[in-house]
């Protein structure tokens, strides 16, 4: 039977202004900033200036969640919004240079005139503070040389700002919270307390014990405030509720009430879905602005659902209204502030990458997870139409035909490629040959796109300064002995001119001695700035909820329940692969031409080089042919080993992720030509394994070229396909099968008309609702860029009717 979208979802969703950045880079008039977090926090951190940092974070944010505006919305059944009003998101002071902030601002509608004026005062204060500012004055100037030139003022080419978001934040533990309640949680601070008394101490241990103290103190300031914000809210719905003669009203606005209760451990459905909308809003944009939402939804609040339902006092109906108002929730948080290396135009919003995780296995018997919430939340997903959260379904063996039909039917509807799909078992394998334990790594989950965590745990170590590699800019750079020929700047070391490099083996090892470069100083400036932004933006309230912050007394983003630490996303390594075809075959192969004229064509833009360009198009490429795919397998593992040498602060191995976001996109304005057939500044190949436009179209050799990766090697490596409209379930869930049979790691779809897409491009205003997957999220088609909305018209389709 068809799922309908509820009559009070109806309203949410029409009242429902999408919030973005438009295409042509001008703000969407519905998206404002929000100044109250930067003026509350401010005004407390001038009051507390000498006090240890984590205290003064703790007071900053309980001032602010003392003051912030709140308000109730109609319609809605769960309270809570981000900003002063249903329109405006929060930015943050304490990250950048002042510059920056306003270049991120994106428009000059952010903030009011009186706003802008008091957002002047406020960096009077913050000049000198803020963590970039402290990374870069504590950085030797070797690195700032390498990786922050001065004349450049942002992160040189291979590397991202150190802060535009602040990436993945500590792991929070939702069944702790649910379980516990804050009180439950406060008591377990207080045990550590009293554990690390520095008066009950060895003399040498009196400054660690002292320091723990003083987290230990300041989450117990940050976890008050939050109890009273949340109380603030459910006496907000008490006294309306009061006021109205509308019984149905009244009810909602009691059970409202009932819901915002943080304090205490969750005892319904609702108020699970309550904890957890109030979990994440404070989590991920109050106390900082993070990317990401790593939580297996489903499976977490089965338990209340069940019981609700079994004691009569849930509906499924009122269960799919519940959840319709929790999905709108995340749909209207959005960015203010640009990420770094993400193109607004290239994603469609200012999106902050929420996610939910569906599906799996069981951590204790790995017996398939799937229940009736999994269906649910597709069902919601589909009849919303939205862009956030994105939903991905973790796919094993045991995975029913069932629940891939219910993600195909999301898929057709014009879901824009929600969901998403994971690989159970390449991603297990690699977090157990990481040490995780089996119960962790069968209770993995995503964040943001697509980066792996374990749910409710700490396991991800974002490096700020190695934020992301362009591989063929790298190759460029390579082939020009360490010269950057976009720039004229001598980037990396003189590893040959192309008349040196006589072999394709010479090429290669060229290729990784400027790889090492940049590893080596990406890791030099992160480690740096890990430990000092570790160290000025913690997490008092976050820590909470990590139960090895509180038995160590330390913050979350110094506890790694299992390292992690990774270099970022490596985008554009299948460009490569076919660029590398082309020197091994047509250089030093069959002699057809010697690499000097190649590099030299390229240099040129192809401009005189035409019938050689046509060669390179030509030349076999990735997802055609196999030796291509053995030639991305090398590089792959040329990167993994090579990040494998580094080391974190506990000894854990550094590991890459194969993925763009919309780097394929954005890097595009800083890449030469390619040897691939590219010409300079076009797209890079979209995602992290997926063949060039115009190649791939049989998806046995796709899957087959994919599968000659080791996925179980690396975290995630995403895969892009673009189905026929004319794919049936049962095609559908045969190439499911086969992916699942191979243990691929990622892939997710688009499935659309191109008339569809063009109609849209020439009237947006009736196309207002039509979603695409872009790379690891999904977009409002008319919000992309022209230059964006034909990379994705241009990929290949694939007829799955060919495999049956």
């Amino acid at each position: 039977m068809a799922v309908e979208i509820s009559e009070r979802g109806q309203k949410l969703r029409k009242s429902l202004e999408r919030k973005f950045i438009r295409g042509d880079g001008n703000l969407g008039v519905t998206t404002t900033a929000c100044i109250e977090r930067a003026r509350y926090w401010t005004e407390s951190m001038r009051e507390t200036e000498g006090q240890p940092q984590v205290l003064r974070r703790a007071k900053a944010l309980a001032n602010y969640l003392e003051k912030k505006t709140i308000f109730l919305y109609p319609n809605e059944l769960l309270a809570g919004h981000l900003g002063k009003d249903i329109n405006s998101v929060p930015f943050y002071m304490e990250f950048y240079t002042q510059p920056v902030l306003r270049e991120c601002m994106a428009s000059e509608f952010a903030l009011t005139k009186e706003e802008w004026e008091e957002l002047g005062e406020l960096d009077k204060f913050w000049a000198g503070r803020t963590s970039e500012e402290q990374i870069i004055s504590q950085m030797p100037e070797d690195i700032k040389e390498k990786i922050y030139p001065p004349t450049q003022g942002t992160w040189r080419n291979t590397y991202s700002t150190i802060y535009r978001y602040s990436g993945n934040s500590p792991g929070a533990d939702l069944q702790m919270l649910w379980g516990l309640g804050v009180n439950g949680i406060q008591e377990k601070i207080k045990e550590s307390l009293e554990k690390y008394d520095p008066g009950k101490c060895d003399a040498s241990l009196t400054e660690d014990y002292v320091n723990r103290t003083n987290q230990l103190k300041a989450m117990l300031i940050a976890s008050d405030a939050v109890k009273m914000f949340v109380e603030r809210y459910a006496q907000m719905a008490r006294d309306e509720a009061a006021k109205t003669d509308d019984p149905g009203l009244k009810e909602d606005l009691e059970n409202m009430a009932a819901a915002c209760n943080i304090a205490e451990p969750s005892k319904t459905f609702q108020q699970a879905l309550q904890v957890a909308w109030f979990e994440h809003m404070l989590s991920r944009s109050l106390e900082m602005q993070a990317a990401g939402s790593p939580h297996r939804m489903d499976y977490l609040l089965y338990p209340f659902y069940k019981s609700d339902i079994e004691a009569g006092i849930l509906t499924e109906e009122k269960a799919r209204e519940l959840l319709e108002n929790f999905f709108l929730k995340y749909e209207r948080v959005m960015g203010i502030l640009t990420p770094a290396n993400v193109t607004p135009s290239a994603v469609g919003s200012n999106m902050l990458f929420q996610h939910f995780t569906l599906g799996g296995v069981d951590p204790l018997s790995g017996r398939d997870s799937t229940n009736d919430l999994t269906y649910m939340f597709l069902d919601t997903s589909k009849v919303l139409g939205t862009v956030q959260p994105a939903l991905s379904i973790r796919c094993h063996a045991g995975t029913p035909d069932e629940l891939l039909a219910k993600g195909f039917d999301c898929l057709k509807s014009g879901s824009g490629g929600n969901p998403s799909f994971f690989g159970d078992k390449a991603v297990i394998e690699h977090l157990l040959d990481r040490g995780v334990s089996m119960y962790d790594a069968r209770n993995n989950c995503v964040a943001g796109c697509v980066a792996v965590c374990i749910e409710g745990k700490n396991i991800l170590t974002q490096l700020k300064v190695a934020g992301s590699i362009n591989v063929p800019w790298l190759l460029s750079v390579t082939l020009n002995d360490g010269l950057d020929i976009m720039s004229g700047e001598q980037v990396g070391p003189q590893t040959g001119k192309a008349t040196e490099l006589n072999s394709y083996e010479d090429v290669v090892e060229a290729f990784r001695q400027q790889l090492i470069e940049r590893f080596t100083w990406g890791y030099r400036g992160s480690m740096i700035a890990r430990r000092i932004d570790a160290q000025v933006n913690r997490l008092p309230w976050v820590s909470c909820l990590n139960e090895a912050s509180i038995e160590q007394g330390k913050d979350g983003r110094e506890i790694a329940d299992h390292s992690y630490p990774f270099f970022g996303c490596v985008s554009g390594i299948v460009d490569v692969a076919d660029a590398l075809m082309v020197i091994r075959k047509l250089c030093f192969e069959d002699k057809k031409v010697s690499l000097e004229t190649l590099v030299e064509a390229c240099q040129a833009n192809w401009e005189g080089f035409e019938d050689l360009r046509q060669m390179c198009l030509d030349a076999p490429k990735f997802g055609d042919d196999m030796e291509v795919a053995e030639i991305l397998n090398d590089l792959y593992e040329l990167f993994h080993d090579e990040a494998a040498k580094f080391k974190d602060y506990n000894g854990a191995k550094f590991d890459v992720q194969y993925h763009s976001v919309s780097t394929f996109l954005s890097y595009a304005a800083w890449t030469p030509a390619l040897m691939n057939g590219r010409r300079k500044q076009e797209p890079l190949y979209d995602g992290g394994i997926s063949p060039m436009a115009g190649h791939g179209g049989d998806p046995t050799t796709v899957l087959n070229s994919v599968a000659k990766i080791d996925a179980s090697k690396t975290q995630r490596i995403l895969h892009n396909m673009r189905l026929n409209p004319n794919t049936t379930p049962q095609q559908f869930i045969a190439l499911m099968r086969t992916w699942i049979d191979l243990g691929l790691s990622q892939v997710q779809f688009n499935i659309f008309d191109v008339d569809t897409l063009r109609a849209a491009q020439k009237e947006p205003e009736s196309y207002e609702d039509l979603l695409v997957r872009v790379a690891g999220f999904s977009a409002v088609f008319v919000n992309l860029a022209p230059f964006v909305q034909e990379t994705v018209i241009a990929r290949t389709e694939q007829d799955l009717a060919t495999m049956c």
